[in-house]
């Protein structure tokens, strides 16, 4: 399977690739604005090429039996109870490194509708990925918490990514309350930090939504 990034959003992959997925990019949300993709297309068949194609990545999907068992365990992690703790905030979110959004990034992300869904779009190339799983692991139940789910996820297989998760979210307000949570921060500063050598995360919209 391709992840085709597209130039334009009436742009398609074409040719002898079936699309499994469509998507808009609505914005870069950690990375580089001037990245110039605006669809995304997840596709089989051969590889998409042209010049509306501003980059494709081999992926190998997560099977349905691993993605089942995922989401049977996001089911129970739902259910966990957890004592509220309140935050930083979102002081300090946007560092614009590596990592982490702009204040321009979070800003245009914050001004649409907070009762949105949001799609998010991660690749994840890892430092250390033992440190990333501690971080999973309460990023996991979190995302379950405020009603979220993993839509696809897969094992990149170039562009020195490791993986590729996207993640659905039943709102705006829902990823904004995650991330000011007091156990998510803690996870955040302790892990991901450590864990992550490099990331990309774009917001999506499922086309004809």
């Amino acid at each position: 399977m391709f992840v085709t990034f597209l130039r334009g959003p009436t742009d398609d992959a074409g040719g002898r690739a079936r699309v499994a997925d469509d998507y808009d990019l609505e914005q870069v949300f950690i990375g580089p604005d001037d990245f110039g993709a605006r669809r995304v297309q997840l596709v089989d068949g051969a590889r998409p090429t042209g010049e509306n194609v501003v980059e494709t990545l081999e992926a190998s999907p997560l099977s349905a039996v691993a993605h089942g068992a995922r989401s049977a365990l996001f089911r129970v992690l739902k259910q966990v109870p957890v004592r509220e703790s309140k935050g930083d905030g979102l002081d300090g979110f946007a560092r614009g490194d590596e990592l982490h959004p702009t204040q321009a990034q979070l800003d245009r992300f914050l001004s649409k509708s907070p009762d949105a869904p949001a799609y998010m779009f991660n690749l994840l190339e890892y430092r250390d990925k033992t440190a990333y799983q501690r971080y999973g692991v309460v990023a996991a139940r979190d995302v379950a918490r405020v009603g979220g789910s993993i839509v696809w996820s897969a094992r990149a297989l170039e562009g020195g990514w490791h993986e590729i998760y996207l993640v659905r979210y039943p709102s705006r307000a829902a990823f904004r309350h995650m991330v000011t949570r007091r156990a998510y921060q803690d996870a955040e500063n302790a892990h991901r930090v450590r864990g992550l050598k490099n990331t990309r995360l774009y917001v999506l919209s499922p086309r004809g939504s």
